[in-house]
């Protein structure tokens, strides 16, 4: 519950605290009235404005095109502008930032199995290694000089390959004075994690198959899910009413059922744009949920709450169906091209023999 202090000092409320105090004061009959018109009145200055809420995952509006009624404010961007790179680099630029860079024209002079380590690339390590640390490295060798000659333990496992993955990916961007090309397999090869994100939407590919637009597309995807998972809380709390008005248990309910009932209460005229309610209820739990929308008049629910994040989480499911559309159609076309591919080396080494 918020208290007076709170109330004084806190301009700005989450969707979540709204719904959360008005759930904790509908215990006090006595203020109820007069607390939720209050949360009512400052709804248009909160989040209900809806700048798609949270669209983009992290919690700021815009990285996604919001439907009109919903944020006709703000950005609109392609479907197809990716913001994949750009959260990913602002995720590990919060954890991860440089401490020194340095070019070496030759690598193999800077470190190798038979002469070790040079003077130059043995006095950066030494200045920024503190005692204790490990020093994740990108090669086996790399492990092996640094040890020898060094006594610095060295992390060389998939986990620290996965990590080494990423920053090759997103180089140019932690490191804008790298100036050199990375060959495309480094850049684009598939990793762990998005061989398993990949898994879980039934796309088998090949780390040979990956390119940009499928890297892009897939993160896009997990972006919707992620966004989508965000919005649980919140239904999950909503859910409540259904118990205390209707004496429905809708805690084993999927999101979009739970939704979707919380849309028919609030606005039993309006259209269901989202599945078929005959479905997803029962006919005596779909009766009972239209039969019971006046109930919820006086409930101390904020409809304007329940339209805002059923509208968003209508957006976020089509989103999320095309770029899944748009993944199968680009792995289908990168398996197409490397089959092509692979059958023009096999008839190659055949006419050779």
């Amino acid at each position: 519950m918020v208290s007076d202090a709170d109330k004084a000092t806190k301009t700005t409320y989450t969707t979540d605290d709204i719904m959360a105090a008005i759930l904790d004061l509908r215990k006090d009959n006595s203020a109820i009235q007069e607390t939720t018109k209050a949360i009512q009145d400052s709804v248009a200055a909160l989040e209900i404005r809806v700048k798609a809420l949270e669209l983009k995952p992290g919690g700021q509006a815009g990285l996604y095109p919001p439907p009109k009624d919903l944020a006709s404010s703000a950005p609109q961007l392609p479907l197809s502008t990716s913001p994949a790179a750009t959260e990913l680099v602002a995720d590990l630029t919060a954890v991860l930032w440089p401490k020194k860079f340095q070019v070496f024209k030759d690598k193999y002079d800077a470190i190798n199995l038979d002469t070790g380590l040079n003077n130059q690339l043995t006095k950066m390590i030494l200045k920024w290694h503190l005692p204790g640390q490990k020093l994740a490295v990108g090669k086996p060798e790399y492990k092996t000089v640094i040890e020898a000659e060094l006594g610095i333990l060295c992390l060389y496992d998939e986990p620290v390959m996965e990590l080494m993955r990423g920053l090759k990916y997103l180089m140019h961007s932690i490191v804008p004075e790298e100036k050199s090309k990375l060959a495309e397999e480094d850049g684009l090869q598939a990793s762990q994690g998005l061989k398993l994100l990949l898994d879980r939407y039934g796309f088998d590919v090949k780390p040979e198959m990956v390119n940009q637009c499928i890297i892009e597309t897939a993160c896009n995807l997990y972006d919707c899910d992620s966004s989508l998972k965000k919005q649980t809380k919140s239904w999950r709390l909503a859910s409540d009413f259904l118990e205390e008005v209707s004496s429905i248990d809708s805690k084993d309910w999927e999101i979009p059922k739970l939704a979707t009932a919380l849309k028919i209460v609030c606005y039993p005229e309006d259209e269901i744009v989202f599945g078929n309610p005959h479905k997803m209820f029962t006919p005596n739990e779909l009766s009972k949920l239209v039969t019971d929308a006046p109930k919820y008049e006086d409930s101390g629910i904020v409809k304007a709450i329940i339209l805002g994040r059923y509208k968003e989480m209508v957006f976020l499911y089509d989103l999320k169906a095309q770029h899944k559309k748009e993944l199968a159609s680009l792995i289908k076309k990168a398996k197409e091209a490397y089959e092509a591919e692979q059958t023009r080396d096999w008839r190659g080494e055949r006419s050779f023999e």
